[in-house]
């Protein structure tokens, strides 16, 4: 949630008052330090599946990061992923998320500044990809190389 403050902060939408008074380096601050990181394992590599179907701490903060990182690369999707998740679990979350993304043919991504070296997208087959070049393949998606900020895949 104070990731969308902090973004609507930095843009000018809200202010100080809107965020009972905090300020907006206190707001950035606080994501910079306890969402990003979250977010940014995801982007490196992918979900830990087997992390999120566990109970605790590591596995609540894969879920998310796993939701953070929809919500900056895939922003359109991640209503759509917690509809068609089927269940309130992490991994149904996950599936929910690929799902979602799947049900689209083509993506336009663009790289947050914090994402400047490999980044994983939960797609697994592609059959152009703008602006990057595709480094390893899983099954639950792909892990690309920027030469771009601005990445465009289809199916």
């Amino acid at each position: 949630f104070l990731s969308w403050v902090d973004d609507a902060m930095q843009s000018g939408e809200l202010s100080a008052e809107d965020a009972m008074g905090a300020a907006p380096e206190d707001i950035r601050g606080w994501v910079a330090k306890y969402a990003e990181p979250l977010s940014n394992r995801i982007w490196r590599a992918g979900p830990d599946g087997k992390l999120l179907a566990k109970t605790g701490a590591a596995a609540m903060n894969e879920y998310i990061g796993l939701m953070l990182y929809v919500s900056e690369a895939f922003p359109n999707r991640l209503g759509r992923a917690m509809v068609v998740s089927g269940g309130q679990t992490a991994p149904s979350a996950l599936q929910g998320v690929l799902d979602a993304v799947h049900e689209r043919s083509d993506w336009t991504i663009d790289l947050p500044d914090h994402v400047r070296d490999d980044f994983w997208v939960p797609i697994e087959k592609a059959s152009q990809i703008q602006g990057a070049t595709v480094v390893a393949k899983d099954r639950n998606g792909m892990k690309l190389r920027p030469f771009r900020r601005k990445i465009v895949i289809r199916r």
